[in-house]
């Protein structure tokens, strides 16, 4: 009966590719808990206070805080003073936190495609899209009834 929910079906998936991704990915590179490593993503991309990530990632401002301190201890991100607001560190990736994601996201591709090897390219792709669309259009009503 659950199957026949779209919403249900992706829950189910995602605490199973959860469960997989830990075990297969992020243990090879130290790493627990997908948020730290989703933290070390956000930092290629974008310098961001602790709060702005905390929101991205929507956890509390605390336990970004530990994985903060955690990335920055391995020497992936750092902290720096924000120079429009001295009230605010924002957080920036090091050259040896860009090496680890990039190896990451490499690992997390090839993780993926091994685990859809049932899907021909064509259904992959398709895949990928239509999970695409799905969370823009999610993401978009999200955002239009925040904001009313």
């Amino acid at each position: 009966m659950f199957e026949e929910s779209i919403f249900f079906l992706c829950q189910k998936l995602v605490c199973a590719a959860k469960t997989h991704f830990r075990e297969m990915v992020l243990a090879q590179f130290g790493f627990t808990d997908g948020r730290e490593v989703g933290i070390l993503f956000i930092a290629m991309d974008t310098q961001l206070s602790q709060t702005e990530i905390a929101n991205i990632v929507e956890i509390d401002k605390n336990t970004t805080r530990f994985f903060i301190d955690d990335l920055e201890q391995r020497g992936l991100l750092q902290r720096q003073k924000n120079p429009t607001n001295r009230k605010e560190n924002l957080i920036i990736i090091t050259p040896e936190g860009k090496k680890q994601a990039k190896k990451i996201f490499s690992a997390t591709l090839q993780h993926e495609r091994e685990l859809l090897h049932t899907l021909s390219d064509e259904e992959f792709a398709t895949l990928h899209k239509l999970l695409a669309k799905f969370f823009h259009s999610i993401d978009s009503t999200t955002h239009t009834l925040a904001h009313k």
